[in-house]
């Protein structure tokens, strides 16, 4: 009897295959999402993607999952894949961000459009937050907690593709135009933050009323 443990091998055809399954599965709710309507998401997914519900339970083992990947998959896209180190950084990227925003405009209004993209996003995009804590922690020595909190938190408010949708829709500018506003609001706060090292909350105090 051989008792010699068994190799296991993986075979990279396979994980190809895995691959590409994965990413049709992902296009295939691209289109449902930007569709919309009503109806199972899984069930019209499948359809869309031209396979099986139980293929697409296969690589996800929920709806959640799915909508958890595809949140992912979405984010990569408009080229939030990865956060920035610092503040100069963070303002470096946005036209490129906002670009990508305008590029797949019509999945990114779906997304925003959708409750289960609003659940997922509360709920998965923590990585975001503790990037903004983490550049204003590298960029500026000093700041209290209150201050980098109220910092992030505006950071947070002005720069997101809600942010993009606005001003696209509310004042008509396309994602260039909003980039450059995004950057210039993000280097006015954090050039007050380095020249004042906090955030003032009283009116009085702001250099717009002195």
């Amino acid at each position: 009897m051989d008792s010699r443990p068994t190799k296991r091998y993986s075979s990279p055809l396979r994980r190809t295959q895995v691959e590409l399954t994965h990413q049709t599965i992902m296009e295939a709710m691209a289109v449902v999402v930007v569709e919309g309507g009503d109806g199972d998401t899984v069930k019209r997914v499948a359809r869309q993607a031209n396979v099986s519900e139980r293929t697409i339970y296969r690589h996800f083992t929920s709806k959640q999952s799915l909508w958890d990947a595809f949140l992912l998959w979405v984010s990569e896209r408009v080229g939030l894949s990865t956060y920035p180190a610092s503040c100069e950084e963070m303002v470096e990227i946005v036209p490129q961000v906002f670009a990508a925003f305008d590029e797949n405009a019509d999945l990114l209004r779906a997304c925003l459009a959708e409750q289960a993209w609003s659940d997922v996003w509360l709920a998965g995009r923590s990585g975001w937050r503790e990037s903004i804590l983490r550049c204003l922690e590298a960029s500026f020595d000093g700041l209290d907690e209150q201050t980098k909190d109220h910092a992030a938190a505006l950071v947070h408010l002005i720069f997101n593709g809600i942010n993009w949708k606005t001003m696209r829709d509310q004042w008509g500018l396309d994602g260039p135009t909003a980039g450059r506003i995004t950057q210039w609001s993000l280097a006015v706060l954090f050039k007050d933050l380095k020249t004042r090292g906090r955030v003032e909350l009283s009116p009085g105090d702001l250099p717009l009323f002195q």
